[in-house]
């Protein structure tokens, strides 16, 4: 039997965390698997942290990260050097992620060089085509690309069909974050102590992350004025803001907290810090797509920092809400559902399986060799 040449394209963070439990499954078959990990090395500080917590490393590392990268930069930079890798190394198939822009040009570079190109998490819509940007477009583009679709969901493959995607080419597999989420559970990186609890039993915690182009500028000046009448209103309150590195964001959020003892700007935290601080936490404000299938796994009510998600599944279960980039907006519904604890409970409510059951890569893994005929 030939062992199946899998490339596995990572460019952030996300993405690192969603191949990790495909990569183990490759591993287990290693007489019929050969996976080689391919590091754009575009958020090379975040990507490390989920390598040195998941215990798993790159084969290559391309190193394209630059201060302040325009997309096109990284465009002219990534295209031709994983175009020339796939023309050279003539993979079976490339495994692409999510919808980054190294997902997108891990595909068009996998069209270019004319092998099999596989989208993990494919399907996922807005219907707008700047927000979110440029990830909605990269989705779009990568599913006319691809050859084969790992949808997470029933909404997911019907968004692939209404492009007319062959449904013969379309697989409901899960996401494999709750893969992840179970691995983490299951190994007890996930933990709240008995002390932390005692500790800090009169006090509320927020986590809260921002990160999204479509919020800079402005509205993410209006997040933060939202988060600082949060941190006056009451001391209980106790504001959990890891820092993303972009500069943008820095630039916004520049001596965010200071003059306040209930705002807490940290680093960037490791993945099993950042699930236990989510666990922690009694509300979670984001303008991440990721988080919320994070937080459903845990019963975690999300207050989504956008205009509209591509993750429609936590709005119909009723466990997150869209309230936009808008300060009045943020701080009236983060203090409502802190007096009304009747409507809270109805959000903090456990979904584990919402987004998948746990097995996406031992599905995906095992439609491989079918798939690479």
């Amino acid at each position: 039997m030939k062992r199946l040449k899998i490339v596995i394209i990572i460019g952030t963070r996300p993405e690192a965390i969603k191949c990790f439990p495909i990569i183990r499954e490759l591993q287990k078959y290693p007489e019929q698997f050969q996976p080689i990990i391919i590091s754009t090395g575009q958020h090379k500080e975040l990507i490390c942290q989920v390598f040195e917590s998941l215990d798993f490393r790159p084969d290559q590392d391309f190193g394209v990260m630059k201060y302040n990268q325009s997309l096109e930069n990284l465009t002219n930079i990534l295209l031709p050097k994983l175009t020339d890798y796939f023309i050279k190394e003539k993979p079976d198939m490339v495994l692409i992620e999510g919808d980054t822009c190294s997902a997108f040009l891990g595909a068009l570079a996998g069209y270019y060089a004319k092998v099999r190109v596989s989208h993990v998490e494919a399907g996922l819509r807005t219907h707008l085509k700047f927000n979110p940007y440029p990830e909605e477009m990269n989705r779009v583009l990568i599913g006319q690309l691809a050859g084969f679709h790992f949808a997470p969901t029933i909404i997911a493959k019907q968004n692939l069909l209404k492009e007319n995607i062959p449904e013969n080419q379309i697989f409901i597999t899960g996401n494999p974050i709750i893969d992840v989420l179970e691995y983490m559970v299951r190994h007890e990186k996930v933990k709240i102590t008995r002390e932390f609890q005692e500790d800090n039993k009169d006090r509320v915690f927020f986590l809260v992350t921002t990160h999204r182009r479509e919020n800079f500028g402005e509205p993410m000046q209006n997040i933060r004025s939202a988060l600082e009448k949060i941190a006056e209103t009451s001391e209980k309150f106790q504001i959990i803001f890891p820092l993303h590195p972009n500069p943008n964001v820095q630039k916004a959020f520049k001596d965010f907290g200071k003059g306040f003892s209930n705002i807490h700007v940290i680093p960037p935290l490791s993945y099993p810090d950042f699930l236990s601080w989510m666990k922690a936490s009694f509300l979670i404000l984001t303008d991440s797509g990721g988080v919320l299938e994070e937080a459903s796994y845990f019963g975690k009510p999300v207050l989504i920092l956008r205009e509209v998600t591509e993750r429609p599944e936590s709005i119909n279960a009723c466990i997150a809400r869209i309230v936009g980039p808008r300060t009045q907006d943020i701080y009236r519904i983060v203090l409502h559902y802190y007096g009304c604890l009747g409507d809270y409970r109805k959000m903090a409510i456990e979904h584990k399986f919402l987004y998948g059951d746990g097995k996406a890569a031992e599905k995906i893994v095992k439609l491989l060799p079918e798939l690479c005929q």
